[in-house]
């Protein structure tokens, strides 16, 4: 085994040289610090030499961007704000026809579908309004003969659908108002742009721009200004914007309206949602823009391959410093580490000599204060700590010892004195549960009609629990148990004064509510603890096999019978509480051969190793199980005692226990 100065020299030593290896790793790790900021410091330049040459150029780039689609933004946005004028002067000039008073019979159709036929009513509306046709073909734009760029056409609540062609559409026409643009227009009142639709007619994909024709509040029907995509998006292209890569136009919904399907997915992607948006990725720039107080939005992308490959001839300078700044270092990292290993050999026989000295004056201390306290206890209960006379942690123990054996021969003293009270008290406390068992009676009024058994046990030395049975005549029998409301030394108090006026009350065969109403009484004097009393009194006939009873708020016997049951007994107030209350008397009859249990809560309510409760099903079980064999009164009480003791497995008692068993023999 190790001295503590062998352990204290090793662990100067040690420490010592690890503080000289951590002070050498520390170093070595400050430069390899300095190294790597040295070196990040150099690509951050580089870095923020090639942001800002890219910045530099993507400033420019968006600037050049951002005038180059707004040029296109206001060309489509023409496109948008001509139509949707055009929409609403063909909406007023119908609006006019329907409020002006001349109509005139037409005979040629052409250029109107009937949705439901050559109705009177259908006839007489294009008679109002048959000039709007004219109207349709005064516009520049638009061709009769060629609809794919730009359609225009009304369509009338009465199902007609007039436009500026010379066509004749016959009897019958595609129902115009099923549309959703139809029932959305005429639903908000209002102009809207519909999304992408597919025209019954050309079957090219179109987007409407519709306006509600309204006459004195009322709906009419719609004027459609119909833009083919294919067209809209050529117009966009053809205008040589070679920088643009690609353009889509979405709604508000991010519903694409035209373009390509992948960059409708980017702009997706890159939530191209508003004015001025801009993202970039490697290789592309994107920017969109709102229609002016419409709800579409716009969006380009330019590619950026040459803004890359400038910034690129700009960072193989800065790579070629960053490796002879590595080299260096890592030259300069080797020569420390050998010169602090040659250091930390020559440090370590001047350690050894310091710490033997330094051992030696914390060791002997230690040695002196050990043999001290070994005595503590065998030759003597004093330490004597006057020769050590350090200031350090061993002076502070010493002095602890030292107090630690005062404290410990006043504490010696004081546990007598304790010991001793506790031992005289525990005397006493015996003396008084001897003093109330033996008012419990056990000579019990057994003969061959009837048997009884009784048996007791309190939570503490002395409970609240009280029971008694005797014979009050030759024909009658009283049996009866109490259990006072608390426990110790009050609650046997109560119950000593309880046994003392039964047995007064019931040799006075007054019957069993009568003797309850004069015990009431008797305890709600000089009741100062406030403790009442839960009480079952029954007066059994050996002739007859009647038990009359009466109860105060104690649990309800268990009938012993072919199929064992709780007793259906009234419950009145415990005893205790109220002055001059009233008790009824109820009664049962009893066959040979049947018993009653009278029993506290302390049988149900016991607290099992598992704190459960033992329960009154439980209860209940063991006794019916019981009484199905030959059994005596004696035997069902301690059946239910052997398994109240395998429920609560040797844990103290919460509650006392009080059980009581007549059964009648009727011999």
């Amino acid at each position: 085994m190790k001295s503590i100065e062998s352990k204290i020299k090793e662990a100067f030593v040690i420490s010592l040289l690890t503080a000289t290896l951590i002070f050498l790793v520390m170093t070595i790790v400050f430069m390899v610090i300095q190294n790597r900021i040295i070196l990040s410091e150099n690509e951050r330049i580089n870095s923020e030499f090639e942001d800002t040459t890219y910045n530099e150029l993507l400033n420019a780039m968006s600037g050049y961007a951002n005038d180059l689609g707004r040029s296109c933004l206001n060309i489509i946005d023409r496109n948008f704000s001509s139509c949707e004028e055009l929409g609403q002067s063909i909406a007023n000039y119908t609006q006019m026809l329907y409020t002006d008073d001349y109509s005139a019979p037409i005979s040629d159709l052409y250029g109107v579908g009937f949705a439901e036929g050559k109705t009177p009513k259908a006839l007489a509306e294009i008679n109002s309004i048959s000039d709007v046709r004219e109207y349709i073909s005064t516009y520049s734009e638009y061709n009769a003969n060629d609809l794919d760029a730009l359609d225009i056409f009304i369509v009338t609540e009465n199902g007609l659908v007039v436009d500026g062609t010379k066509e004749n559409y016959g009897d019958s026409y595609e129902d115009q108002r099923k549309e959703q643009w139809y029932i959305d227009c005429k639903n908000t009142k209002a102009p809207l742009w519909t999304g992408v639709i597919t025209g019954s007619v050309t079957g090219k994909e179109k987007i409407d721009y519709v306006c509600p024709i309204m006459v004195n509040n009322e709906f009419k029907g719609i004027s459609v200004i119909s833009m083919e995509i294919n067209s809209l998006y050529n117009s966009l292209l053809k205008n040589n914007f070679d920088n643009i890569k690609e353009i889509a136009l979405l709604n508000s919904k991010g519903e694409k309206i035209i373009g390509d399907s992948d960059f409708d997915r980017a702009c997706k992607k890159f939530n191209m949602t508003d004015t001025g948006a801009m993202n970039v990725d490697d290789k592309n720039f994107w920017i969109s823009f709102k229609l002016s107080d419409k709800d579409f939005i716009i969006c380009f992308e330019f590619a950026l391959n040459s803004l890359y490959e400038t910034v690129a001839t700009y960072s193989e300078s800065f790579s070629a410093n960053n490796n002879i700044i590595r080299k260096y270092t890592g030259n300069l990292l080797f020569v420390m580490a050998v010169v602090y290993i040659i250091i930390a050999f020559l440090l370590i026989p001047f350690l050894v000599l310091i710490s033997g000295k330094m051992g030696r004056s914390i060791v002997n201390p230690l040695l002196s204060l050990s043999k001290k306290v070994e005595s503590f206890g065998k030759e003597s209960m004093d330490i004597d700590i006057s020769d050590i006379n350090t200031n350090d942690e061993v002076g502070i123990l010493a002095d602890s010892f030292s107090k630690m054996s005062e404290n410990t021969k006043k504490y010696m003293a004081e546990l007598k004195e304790i010991t001793a009270e506790k031992e005289k008290a525990n005397a006493e406390m015996e003396t008084a549960a001897k003093i109330q068992l033996s008012l419990m009676n056990s000579d019990f009024p057994n003969d061959s009609s009837a048997q009884v058994y009784a048996l007791m046990k309190p939570a503490k030395y002395v409970g609240g629990d009280v029971y008694a049975s005797f014979n009050i005549d030759d024909d009658n029998i009283l049996v009866f148990v109490g259990d006072v409301a608390g426990k110790g030394l009050p609650a046997s108090f109560i119950s000593i004064r309880t046994k003392i006026n039964i047995q007064i009350y019931g040799e006075m065969d007054l019957g069993p509510a009568r003797t309850l109403e004069n015990i009431n009484n008797r305890l709600c004097k000089n009741n100062d603890e406030a403790l009442f009393v839960t009480a079952f009194l029954g007066i059994f006939n050996k002739k007859t096999g009647v038990l009359t009873y009466a109860n105060a708020g104690h649990n309800k016997p268990i009938v012993a019978d072919d199929a064992p049951h709780f007793l259906n007994a009234s419950t009145g107030l415990p005893l205790g509480c109220f002055e001059n209350m009233k008790y009824k008397n109820e009664s049962t009859t009893l066959k040979k051969g049947e018993s009653i249990f009278i029993y506290s809560d302390g049988v149900p309510e016991a607290v099992g190793a598992d704190n459960s409760f033992y329960t009154e099903e439980r209860f209940l079980k063991l006794v019916t199980e019981t009484v199905s064999k030959e059994y005596s009164a004696e035997s069902l009480v301690n059946a239910v005692n052997d398994d109240l003791k395998l429920h609560y497995s040797g844990k103290e008692l919460w509650d006392d226990i009080t059980m009581l068993v007549l059964k009648y023999t009727g011999e």
